[in-house]
């Protein structure tokens, strides 16, 4: 207070504060296969240095080799995904903070759905089959089958169905894309049932052989019309491969052939609709026993 003295001095030097970073976050929060995973966080540095932190990725407990932000590498269902950042002023490193994700199912899905044959009848089976599966988690295909008709349900739950239609009904199958835990969006295919041709089992000719004076009658055995549809079958007569049929309803032919010719008759069975397959019979005309009358002596 009376005189001043020597000055001493001493000094200290500010070292860098290291960073910290907080609110580790990945983006998707639930994401699936397909999907970029993005690291975003919170930094802080209390000497205002610039944001220099790193990342590093593990997948299934093993280190990958990306180092950026964002992770873009193929990940499947059930993976445990972690970004780990180290915060970094671009001179020290501070205390590394990181966060974990799992990845979810992802639902598979088709591209197109086709009922075979393409014009059926009562009297076909019909098969529904998906094409184009797809899932990014490479899990096997377990879709799933409805089918209706006129818009009805059907029991039926597999790809083909048997039974239960008839001409003119609307059918319908719809495949849901399944992987056993998730649906995918489903696909519908449509088809008409058509009319199906009638069927004959057999073709006669009534005798066994026929001269100038037989009529031929010719019949058919064994109609059948899996509709249901009335017989509407018709003939054709043939004399040496010509074709002399007058009424195609009428199975009857007594006249334009002689001895030596070749009769065929030509039946083909229809509904009115749709003809079925000709059935065929044929017979060769025989000599006739010649006759004499008035005779005198």
């Amino acid at each position: 207070g009376d005189i001043a003295g020597n000055t001493a001095t001493t000094y200290i030097t500010i070292g860098n504060a290291l960073p910290t970073v907080s609110k580790v976050a990945i983006s998707p929060t639930s994401p699936v296969a397909g999907d970029d995973l993005t690291c975003s966080y919170d930094f802080a540095d209390a000497d205002g240095d610039t944001d220099a932190s790193t990342f590093a990725w593990t997948i299934n407990g093993a280190l990958d080799s990306t180092t950026s932000a964002v992770y873009t590498g193929a990940l499947v269902n059930n993976d445990v995904v972690i970004c780990e950042v180290t915060p970094n002023d671009g001179s020290d490193s501070g205390t590394p903070d990181n966060t974990t994700v799992t990845l979810g199912n992802t639902a598979p899905s088709i591209t197109a759905v086709d009922i075979t044959p393409s014009s059926p009848t009562v009297a076909d089976m019909l098969t529904c089959t998906p094409s184009g599966f797809s899932d990014p988690d490479g899990d096997s295909d377990q879709s799933s089958y409805a089918w209706t008709i006129n818009g009805t349900a059907n029991a039926t739950t597999g790809n083909i169905l048997s039974s239960g239609y008839a001409k003119d009904d609307v059918v319908n199958c719809t495949v849901t894309p399944s992987d056993g835990s998730s649906d995918g969006s489903p696909l519908t295919a449509s088809t008409t049932i058509t009319n199906a041709a009638p069927t004959i089992t057999s073709v006669g000719l009534g005798l066994i052989s026929h001269t100038v004076e037989d009529p031929i009658s010719c019949n058919y055995n064994g109609y059948d019309d899996l509709d249901g549809d009335s017989d509407a079958t018709f003939y054709q007569w043939f004399i040496n491969g010509v074709d002399v049929t007058f009424d195609p309803f009428i199975g009857l032919l007594s006249s334009g052939y002689v001895k030596g010719d070749t009769v065929m008759c030509k039946v083909t069975p229809s509904d009115g609709t749709d003809d079925g397959t000709p059935e065929t019979a044929e017979t060769i005309i025989d000599n006739a026993i010649p006759t004499v009358s008035n005779v005198n002596i």
